[in-house]
């Protein structure tokens, strides 16, 4: 990944959190970072070793003869991409790429990042709207936010919808892909005339789409286990607000449940954030939910934490396995 993106990412998120620690008063929030409960910060590194953890399952569930530590690499890899790319987006594509790097046909690494991501999605609309409206006199006390939550969900819903179609319909893919600029731009990554493009294309959406096909078929039972361990760890990954707020305010008022329903429901409108990693957008975010609730010095503090937890470990982590493959490159040169 180039540099200056990653630079820009946490420049920009860095400087929207101390913006924010500044307006609110920054020797309150350092108070509170330096009075931060031990047992939640163990809490809190537990809970990313577990998202890791259960997303590299997910990938060996689905393939099965790609080892462990490849899948957990891949898992790393999609959050590092996910926080360096405009709406998030950069993830799944990358997970490809790194699957099909590490000797795995393109059409069982794509339909694998696919399942993970349509049970995720899933679960992330499904149990945002149930929740919006369980906890709905919760977004109320929130105003214009909780209204602009609101259009997210249904916008949220929208997106769903086209991306089932984008993800098991053959006329809506090959529409989609199939499409002069985008085999234009196929054609110049890999040198290839625009007749030879399409057939490859074509090739590609087929060896996809029969591999969905024969895992929707064969292995209901795994793609069952799939999507509870998707929503898991969604949950967990929507545990560490809850987790960073309660480092820095034991006497935290929101509930576990309420707070996972509003990562959900913020989340829906950070997907869209043309931001790399929604870095600016989602500390904003994040600083106006919680704040409706909380105490701004205890939200900006728990800001920090969170951000760290969910962004910058992956940040670290990917950088440290980049060089890692540099270094076994270059010594393999050698």
């Amino acid at each position: 990944m180039n540099k200056r993106r990653i630079l820009f990412s946490m420049v920009l998120s860095l400087g929207t959190m101390v913006f924010i620690a500044f307006t609110v008063g920054s020797r309150k929030v350092l108070a509170n970072l330096e009075d931060l409960n031990p047992r939640c910060l163990i809490a809190l590194a537990l809970d990313v070793l577990a998202i890791l953890v259960v997303d590299g399952l997910r990938t060996k569930l689905i393939l099965k003869k790609v080892p462990f530590g490849v899948c957990v690499k891949n898992s790393v890899w999609g959050f590092y991409a996910s926080a360096l790319t405009p709406f998030a987006a950069g993830g799944q594509p990358f997970q490809i790429y790194h699957l099909v790097m590490s000797g795995v046909d393109f059409g069982e690494a794509s339909s694998a990042i696919a399942l993970r991501f349509f049970c995720s999605f899933t679960f992330t609309v499904l149990s945002g709207f149930v929740f919006f409206l369980v906890y709905f006199d919760l977004f109320q006390r929130m105003g214009l936010i909780g209204r602009v939550f609101a259009v997210g969900v249904v916008f949220a819903f929208s997106v769903y919808a086209f991306v089932l179609f984008l993800l098991f319909n053959r006329r809506v893919l090959r529409a989609t892909f199939g499409s002069r600029f985008v085999l234009r731009i196929l054609s110049l990554f890999s040198r290839r005339s625009l007749e030879e493009s399409k057939a490859l294309l074509e090739e590609r959406v087929g060896a996809y789409l029969e591999r969905i096909r024969e895992f929707l078929k064969n292995r209901k039972w795994d793609f069952f286990v799939l999507f509870l361990m998707s929503a898991s760890m969604m949950v967990m990954i929507h545990l560490v607000s809850y987790l960073s707020l309660k480092a820095v305010d034991p006497k935290l008022s929101l509930s576990v449940f309420e707070m996972v329903s509003l990562q959900l429901a913020a989340s829906m409108v950070v997907y869209f954030s043309p931001t790399p990693g929604a870095s600016g957008t989602s500390e904003l975010v994040y600083y106006i939910v919680y704040s409706s609730f909380e105490e701004g010095g205890y939200v900006t503090a728990s800001m920090f934490l969170w951000k760290f937890f969910t962004n910058y470990v992956f940040l670290l982590l990917g950088t440290f396995l980049g060089v890692m493959a540099l270094a076994r490159k270059e010594k393999n040169r050698r």
